[in-house]
């Protein structure tokens, strides 16, 4: 009996001891557990921040190229088309964007890409956007001609989101604004994956107001042992603070109850499994789940690390195509500093400057005096983003040559100038061939001005004995034409019809040899006035011909020399008459306007007999007519002088025509600023 106490004492403290270990250990599992869960969260914050980032400054990188790509090209093409093919390079290959869209200088924005999802921006005013901060960061823009990112604003298309806005500048002059726009949502949903984001809660704030949240209406939990990781996200412009924490501890209200720590359910459980020697099967199970998360924990870093590896491996490979791109570029291409000592250059720059170009300074290959210097230094100064120069400098053997230079600014992430990269060619045989170029232009430009004066000349004099045949005609009829007969009568018809014949050819050529020699002052004439007096002044032919004319009230006008474009509307209504068709019943001959992208095409159109497809050109040169038109009265340079016309004033003209169908004669006058 003595022996019992202890007995019952033995075991008890054997329980005791090992419930005691037990338990020790168990919570010491449930700590770990708890570290492991949080630096999870603290490597998948880390992992969100790094993706957040990296995506930004890649779609704000393609952007900024996207606009020095736009600016640099020459000539210069700020076309609709050129932006489209842009933006759908950009939009297929940088996903993420909302829309890439085009602002004028005025603020509005006028193309949008892509349309269908972004119209309802289309032609709005950012100077109007009912954010203040939006108005605001496009006023910056505008007075800084900058890089501007808005603060996340509430989107013309209803979302929340921010833009950004980069100037396109040509020579110092403001050409508008290229405007990449992003959903904030669409952003991160994009980037970042279903898989995290449905494992954990995630939060961003900007400036302390919330932009962003995976699982609207949750809150973030409290308790002092929470596992919540923070990060700020930091890109051009912007700064975002990163909140995440694991879905399931946010469901469960704190990482302390989830993990049973302060769960009195869970505490009975395991005294009541310890009493009942389940203690070491909870140990075992609490083990198994512990090698899962760590082999988890393991195999994600393992992937990290291959993934950084492969991104390392692509950054090698990328840098080695750089070197290798500049290395067979044949332009020279050309680092400087600030001091402009040029610190690298690739093989054309060794080539022509020598293999010593290294640490020398610009002007020690210098030819004579130059500006270069001036022209540069506001870069250097960071004033300027790009300059364009023209330096005469010594190539490795003495010779002088003329390059041209195209230089960007460098920069590092604080704004300071780091010096510039340059490009440069050799343009010496191109302007000698300019040179000779302009020389042969002028030449001929002095030899057709000489053959037009001497085409006046002859014309004007075969004028007069075409005017004295005429009035001997007259004479021999009122003095002789009782004792010419009716064959005398004939001959003298004939005469005085190839005497009139000859008049309306040599009046034609006067016409022809005036055009850009004889001008008079521009001004706005109504299209409309243009072709009443065009027909008031064919009256005759168009009633004897039954042709209806058809001319729209208001079309628009033109700025244009008065006479000259009354020639042209002349003989377009001319030949719409001469060539309607003698067994036409309906007669019609119609005026119009229409828009046609940037230009405003006039026409004059008639259903008439038609000019096949092969003689479009033809038609358009002297002395040319169509082998139906013999039978009509005319001199072949009617068209030829619509065609100088038109040319004198900067525009076009171009037939389309269908036998049997009529004929559309089009033409176009250039700008008032043209």
């Amino acid at each position: 009996m003595k022996n019992h106490p202890v007995n019952i004492i033995l075991p008890l403290v054997i329980f005791l001891t090992l419930s005691s270990i037990t338990i020790i250990l168990w919570q010491r599992y449930l700590d770990h557990d708890e570290e492991i869960i949080r630096r999870h969260t603290q490597a998948m914050a880390e992992q969100v921040r790094v993706r957040l980032e990296d995506f930004m400054e890649e779609r704000l990188s393609s952007l900024e190229v996207l606009v020095e790509r736009w600016v640099e090209r020459r000539p210069p093409d700020f076309s609709y088309t050129r932006y489209r093919q842009f933006a759908e390079t950009y939009f297929k290959h940088y996903p993420g964007f909302q829309a890439i869209n085009w602002v004028d200088r005025e603020g509005f924005i006028r193309w949008v890409y892509p349309e269908e999802q972004n119209y309802a921006s289309k032609d709005k005013s950012l100077r109007n956007h009912p954010e203040v901060a939006l108005r605001d960061s496009f006023a910056r823009a505008e007075t800084s001609r900058e890089y501007v990112v808005t603060p996340c604003v509430t989107l013309f298309q209803g979302s929340l989101g921010f833009a950004t806005y980069w100037p396109l500048v040509y020579n110092g002059k403001l050409q508008g604004y290229l405007n990449g726009v992003f959903n904030i949502r669409s952003v991160v949903e994009s980037r970042i994956g279903k898989t995290l984001l449905d494992e954990f809660r995630l939060i961003l704030y900007e400036e302390n107001r919330l932009i962003y949240q995976n699982t609207p209406g949750k809150a973030l939990t409290t308790s002092s042992r929470s596992v919540r990781a923070s990060r700020e996200v930091h890109f051009r412009g912007k700064t975002w603070r990163l909140e995440l924490e694991p879905q399931e501890i946010t469901a469960k209200a704190g990482s302390a109850a989830y993990l049973g720590l302060e769960n009195p359910r869970h505490l009975f459980f395991l005294i009541f499994g310890l009493t009942l020697s389940t203690g070491l099967s909870f140990l075992l199970y609490s083990f198994m789940r512990r090698m899962q998360m760590y082999q988890a924990v393991r195999d994600q870093a393992l992937h990290e690390v291959n993934e950084r590896r492969q991104a390392e491996k692509a950054l090698r490979e990328a840098e080695e195509k750089r070197k290798t791109l500049l290395a067979t570029i044949p332009d020279i291409v050309m680092q400087i500093d600030p001091d402009r000592i040029r610190t690298w250059c690739n093989n054309a720059g060794y080539a022509f400057f020598g293999e010593d170009v290294i640490g020398k300074k610009g002007d020690y290959y210098f030819v004579g005096e130059q500006d270069t210097y001036q022209k540069l230094q506001p870069l250097l100064d960071g004033r300027e983003y790009a300059a364009y120069i023209e330096s005469w400098q010594r190539r490795r053997d003495g010779q002088p040559r003329l390059l041209a230079w195209w230089c960007r600014r460098l920069s590092n992430d604080r704004g300071q100038v780091m010096g510039a990269i340059c490009t440069a060619r050799d343009i010496t045989d191109q302007r000698k061939l300019e040179q000779e170029r302009e020389a042969l232009l002028k030449e001929l430009s002095d030899k057709n001005a000489e053959l037009e004066s001497f085409v006046y000349t002859v014309s004007h004099d075969l004028k007069t004995p075409v005017v004295t045949i005429e009035g001997f005609i007259g004479a021999l009829k009122e003095d002789f034409g009782k004792l010419l007969g009716p064959e005398g009568e004939k001959y003298l018809r004939r005469i005085s019809e190839a005497t009139q014949k000859m008049e309306g050819l040599i009046n034609d050529l006067l016409d022809l040899s005036r055009i850009g020699r004889l001008s008079e002052q521009k001004t706005e004439i109504s299209f409309t006035s243009l072709a009443k007096e065009a027909v008031i002044a064919l009256d005759a032919p168009i009633k004897e011909r039954r042709i209806t004319v058809v001319i729209p009230e208001n079309m628009p006008s033109l700025y244009a020399e008065k006479k000259r474009l009354g020639q042209l509307v002349d003989n377009l209504v001319g030949n719409a008459v001469k060539y309607i068709g003698e067994d036409n019943p309906s007669p019609r001959i119609e005026f119009g306007a229409e828009k046609q992208g940037d230009e405003t095409v006039f026409f004059v159109r008639d259903n008439g007999i038609g000019i096949d497809k092969m003689y479009f050109d033809k038609i358009f040169k002297i002395f040319q007519r169509l082998p139906s038109a013999r039978k009509i009265d005319g001199t072949g340079m009617g068209l030829t002088i619509v065609k100088r016309i038109v040319e004198l004033h900067g525009g076009r003209v171009w037939v389309e025509s269908e036998v049997g169908k009529g004929s559309t004669f089009y033409f176009t006058i250039g700008n008032k600023e043209d």
